[in-house]
């Protein structure tokens, strides 16, 4: 008796409602407004599913991956040809040295300008070696923010690796989230004497 109760009300109850009169077809304000209230939280599941933020950031991390590994192969292989450590090459023991500030370094005119020099003075090595044209992929990473470089090989005499490093998505240097070539912060090896395969 209860089932066949309820069957009624489900049934006929909307019609009460309204003031439709049977066989009448019109939706309500409350039944839009309940469409609409169902239709935005299966919205929001999606965005929250997808989180565009997130998947932009991925993109942006595997490019700047992809970026300066190809970058530590170039400069690894324009030192190895002409046998020059970092430091002859861009006349600069620490290009990376005025980034280490507590700005963004995208946002550090010095930091930008330094990088491009760094970047001109090895392409200028490239070409009197026949290895490369030019090096402008390698201007940014994937966050808009040039990469960095410690050249390290032969300062005082250590043979101690260079370091090419991107800053992130926090773009500061030093943080958990900085980047290296293939993971590896001593990628780009010496060429010095001595200090090979170091």
């Amino acid at each position: 008796m209860m089932y066949r109760a309820l069957q009624f009300l489900l049934r006929y109850a909307p019609f009460v409602w309204s003031g439709r009169r049977f066989g009448q077809a019109s939706f309500t304000l409350v039944e839009l407004l309940l469409v609409l209230g169902i239709l935005a939280l299966l919205a929001s599941g999606v965005v929250m599913t997808l989180n565009p933020v997130r998947i932009l950031n991925d993109a942006r991390t595997k490019a700047t991956q992809y970026k300066i590994s190809e970058a530590g192969d170039a400069l690894s292989r324009i030192k190895g040809l002409s046998g020059k450590t970092s430091i002859q090459i861009t006349g600069s023991g620490c290009s990376d040295c005025v980034c280490r500030t507590s700005t963004p370094v995208a946002q550090n005119p010095d930091c930008v300008a330094q990088w491009r020099t760094t970047l001109s003075r090895f392409e200028a090595e490239g070409a009197a070696q026949s290895v490369y044209g030019s090096l402008n992929d390698f201007v940014v990473d994937g966050y808009g923010a040039p990469f960095l470089l410690d050249e390290n090989e032969g300062e005082s005499g250590a043979c101690s690796p260079d370091t090419l490093r991107s800053a992130g998505a926090d773009g500061l240097y030093g943080t958990a989230d900085d980047l290296f070539p293939y993971g590896d912060p001593n990628y780009i090896r010496n060429v010095s004497a001595g200090c090979q395969g170091t």
